[in-house]
C-alpha cells in the first residue's frame, strides 16, 4: 500500500522539499565521474609518453652501442682514405715525371738530331721556359744552318742568336755562340701528330 502526502498549507507557507539525490547527482557525481575520466586519460597519456620515451632511449642506446662497436671500422676507413690520398699524390707525381721525362727526351732528340758535324754543345740551362745554349763550331755557316734546322723541330718554337765570338780550340779558330731556344708547350701532342703524319 502506497503512502500519499497532501500538503494543505497555503502556498506562501509551504517549504519546498529538497531532494538530496538530485543534488548529489548533478553537483557531485557527474563532475566526479568527469574528473575520474580525465584523470585516467591523463595517466594513460603520461604512461604512453613514458613508454615511448623508454623505447626511444633504448633505441638510442642500441645505436650508440652499434656506433661504438663500428668505431674501429670507421677509424680503419679513415686510415685507408688517408693512404689512398697519399698513393694518389704519388701516382700523380709519377705521371708528371713520366710526362716531363718524355718531354725532355723529345727536346734533347730535337737539339742533337740537327747538330752539324764538328759542332758541340758546351752548356744548356733552362730559364723561364726557354733553353739557354752555348755551342762551339769550326764553320761560321754551321751556326746559321743549326739555327734554321733547329727551328723546324716540333719541340722548338723559336731560336734567337744572343752572341757569337771567336775562340781557339786546339790552336784552331772556332766560333762560340749562344742561343735562346723557345720550347713548345704540348710537346707530347706535337710528337704524336708528327708520328701520325710520318
Amino acid at each position: 500500500m502506497s503512502r500519499i502526502e497532501i500538503n494543505l498549507l497555503p502556498v506562501q507557507y509551504r517549504r519546498k522539499r529538497v531532494r538530496v539525490d538530485r543534488i548529489l547527482c548533478r553537483r557531485v557525481v557527474w563532475p566526479t565521474i568527469a574528473f575520474l575520466i580525465l584523470l585516467v586519460a591523463g595517466i594513460g597519456w603520461s604512461m604512453n609518453l613514458t613508454m615511448d620515451r623508454d623505447r626511444l632511449e633504448g633505441e638510442l642506446d642500441t645505436i650508440k652501442k652499434t656506433i661504438a662497436s663500428k668505431q674501429s671500422l670507421l677509424d680503419e676507413i679513415k686510415k685507408l682514405e688517408a693512404d689512398k690520398a697519399v698513393i694518389q699524390r704519388k701516382n700523380d707525381a709519377l705521371r708528371s715525371i713520366q710526362v716531363s721525362r718524355q718531354r725532355w727526351i723529345v727536346i734533347f732528340e730535337n737539339i742533337s738530331y740537327v747538330l752539324p758535324e764538328n759542332t758541340w754543345i758546351t752548356s744548356i740551362e733552362e730559364k723561364g721556359g726557354r733553353l739557354e745554349m752555348t755551342a762551339v763550331t769550326f764553320q761560321f755557316a754551321d751556326v746559321a744552318f743549326y739555327m734554321t734546322e733547329l727551328q723546324k723541330q716540333v719541340a722548338i718554337t723559336n731560336v734567337r742568336l744572343k752572341k757569337i765570338r771567336t775562340v781557339r780550340v786546339a790552336k784552331a779558330k772556332a766560333f762560340e755562340f749562344n742561343l735562346s731556344v723557345g720550347l713548345a708547350e704540348n710537346i707530347g701532342a706535337a710528337t704524336d701528330k708528327q708520328k701520325q703524319g710520318g
